[in-house]
């Protein structure tokens, strides 16, 4: 009897261990949404203000549909092969830092507890500029410690935004270091993952960022993120203000 139970728990051990390796091994395909500002009055001649009522739908639908809302390490493990795919996974990016996130955004991930990540340019934190018809204002330190305690990751989109792929070795290691360091200090947690201003980067940006052991960094487009896609220009999915829940819906599930 004791042999046959053991027997019986050393299939089990076999086909768990196939499994994981099976379902690692799998191709992988996971949306990577990337916002800007969710606003309760948007511009609409602005494609990066999203409508507050459009973002609640369409995050609903992510948690009535059983999406997973990952981290970047889950994320970085699943494209690398390290960790299984759950069934439904997806990736959720916001640039900008704007107080929008925090007025309207966060209040909402916060209710469906799903994770995501906030790409902060760190000289811009705490300030504001625009017309007094569309200021632009970006979250306090206060207010970025307040989102980065509750599944909100920060991460690095340079020190200051621009076009700067072109600039010098030593430029760019200065403001993506920067930008490092600042958001440790702020959040006391790693800083890993990076977003390209504009979504433009150089052979030479690549090499800098790797040279700071940036883990993955994010271009804009491109579609489905897989385990074939380039670790160092992931490709994002921008959801724009012409998009309703039906390209919304068919934007997760074909990258286009």
């Amino acid at each position: 009897m004791k042999k046959i139970i053991i027997s019986i728990i050393g299939i089990v051990i076999i086909m768990s261990a196939f499994t994981f390796n099976a379902n690692a091994a799998t191709s992988v395909k996971i949306p990577v949404l990337m916002y800007h500002r969710i606003e309760t009055n948007p511009n609409v001649n602005d494609t990066w203000q999203i409508g507050l009522n459009e973002f609640k739908q369409e995050m609903k639908y992510l948690k009535d549909n059983g999406y997973t809302t990952l981290t970047n390490d889950q994320f970085y493990n699943i494209i690398t092969k390290k960790a299984s795919m759950p069934v439904k996974p997806i990736l959720l990016t916001f640039d900008g830092a704007t107080i929008d996130f925090y007025n309207n955004a966060y209040p909402i991930l916060k209710q469906y507890g799903f994770n995501a990540t906030e790409y902060v340019v760190t000289d811009q934190i705490g300030t504001s500029w625009g017309s007094s018809s569309d200021t632009i204002r970006i979250m306090n330190e206060n207010q970025l410690k307040t989102v980065a305690n509750n599944k909100i990751e920060l991460e690095n989109h340079s020190t200051t935004h621009g076009h700067i792929a072109n600039l010098s070795t030593a430029e760019l290691t200065k403001r993506v270091s920067g930008a490092t360091t600042k958001l440790k200090t702020l959040t006391s947690k790693p800083v890993e993952y990076f977003a390209y201003p504009f979504g433009e980067s150089s052979n030479n940006f690549v090499n800098v960022l790797k040279s700071l052991n940036v883990k993955m960094a994010f271009k804009v487009g491109g579609g489905m993120a897989t385990d074939s896609s380039d670790l160092m220009n992931m490709p994002r999915i921008a959801i724009v203000n012409t998009d309703n829940i039906t390209t919304f819906t068919k934007k997760i599930t074909t990258g286009n």
